[in-house]
């Protein structure tokens, strides 16, 4: 699946309009381009597949729409700067017969990156979006929850729209105390389960040590004794059924998620056609994020 990290939003947009297909028109005004020469940075919106038309693919059936956010960063090598502002310096040492001070190196350094600045390789990083207008949320592909703030706060400006992180718990008990008791119990509720491929903890004290596991038994008594202890189970590897796997973290975000490969191989469209097979993966990967969403919110809340 194209989305295997997921940051969740709820999005409520006062408009005749549905608010993905509202998004798929409005990002074909914002399409992606390139730096300028002095610019460092430069977000917009890239083809969702490749096609340099195509820069969002909505589903009316499904009131979904998938875009792709594009972040293009201008990336200039420490070795090359700090080379350029080494020769500077020595020619300003040359020329007044001593050393720069702090405030001149300062102004050598940054003149000396806006020289390079035209030079620097341009980075373009792709992040995927589905906004389901369905049940009003976004998602972003991203395990960067800042990232994942800049992009919708693009997507807010555009839409006109009231985003807010989605709050999994609906104001209950907090995510954080919930994972701490599925851990000690050694089990979640359904459909819910704890694999053993990792979980975080976090302790109590000032320092705030973390102690993480990696395909570790949950139910060992190494991590209940740390629980007992005050620690905080701040992220968890669990599974929905048989056919999901994800890890949910304390601030609500997914990440790893994956399907049984026999169950996305018994999904996959028929046909060969690359655009054929990329539409039947979006249309599996919406189905299932919306289960996981609702059970989550469910059991959560």
């Amino acid at each position: 699946m194209i989305f295997r990290n997921l940051v969740p939003y709820r999005c409520e947009v006062n408009a005749d309009i549905a608010p993905a297909a509202r998004l798929a028109e409005v990002v074909r005004q914002f399409p992606m381009h390139q730096p300028q020469l002095l610019e460092w940075r430069r977000d917009g919106w890239l083809p969702v597949r490749g096609i340099e038309s195509e820069l969002s693919f909505y589903l009316p059936d499904y009131d979904a729409a998938v875009v792709m956010h594009g972040l293009a960063e201008r990336l200039l090598p420490g070795a090359v700067l700090r080379e350029h502002v080494a020769e500077q310096c020595r020619q300003y040492e040359r020329d007044r017969g001593f050393a720069p001070s702090r405030k001149t190196l300062r102004e050598i350094r940054d003149r000396a990156t806006t020289e390079l600045l035209p030079k620097a390789f341009v980075k373009v990083t792709p992040t995927p979006v589905l906004l389901d207008g369905r049940h009003g949320r976004i998602y972003v592909a991203t395990s960067s929850c800042a990232r994942a703030d800049d992009i919708v706060s693009r997507i807010r400006d555009q839409l006109q729209a009231h985003i807010t992180p989605l709050d999994l718990t609906n104001g209950g008990l907090s995510l954080v105390a919930q994972l701490g008791q599925w851990l000690a119990a050694g089990d979640a509720p359904e459909p819910f389960g704890i694999a053993a491929q990792e979980c975080e903890l976090r302790g109590p004290h000032a320092n705030r040590e973390v102690v993480a596991y990696r395909n570790h038994d949950a139910s060992d008594d190494q991590v209940k004794r740390l629980l007992s202890a005050g620690f905080a189970c701040t992220r968890l590897s669990l599974t929905r059924g048989t056919t999901q796997s994800f890890v949910l973290h304390e601030d609500g975000r997914v990440a790893k998620l994956a399907l049984d490969p026999a169950y996305e191989e018994d999904q996959a469209a028929p046909e060969s056609d690359p655009t054929c097979a990329w539409e039947a993966d979006v249309r599996l990967a919406i189905s299932e994020i919306r289960a996981l969403f609702r059970e989550l919110e469910r059991v959560l809340s």
